[in-house]
């Protein structure tokens, strides 16, 4: 599943503003919060690799997860019930 697909578009409109126009392209902001989630390195490091300031890699980092985070629970996150949960388990036998 490729997960660039299914924030796309909340990306590319919310990166579509008015005003100064920012120097990271949304596939490049959204790289860089994969990287800063898949490694969890702190800013400093993360802003070194993507030749930005620290405060610009937090500050994007922050608006990729504001506006990624609705669109990916909702496609990804599969909602169970409490009682189905303990049916299903491998240890249903025991409630």
């Amino acid at each position: 599943m490729d997960l660039y697909a299914i924030v796309e578009d909340f990306l590319v409109a919310r990166w579509r503003t008015r005003g100064r126009r920012c120097r990271m392209s949304p596939l490049d902001a959204f790289v860089m919060f994969y990287v800063y989630v898949r490694h969890y390195m702190n800013f400093s490091v993360l802003a070194k690799i993507f030749d930005c300031k620290d405060t610009a890699a937090r500050d994007t980092v922050s608006k990729v997860l504001e506006t990624v985070r609705a669109p990916l629970v909702e496609n990804l996150v599969k909602l169970v019930k409490k009682h189905e949960q303990l049916t299903q388990s491998k240890f249903s036998f025991l409630f």
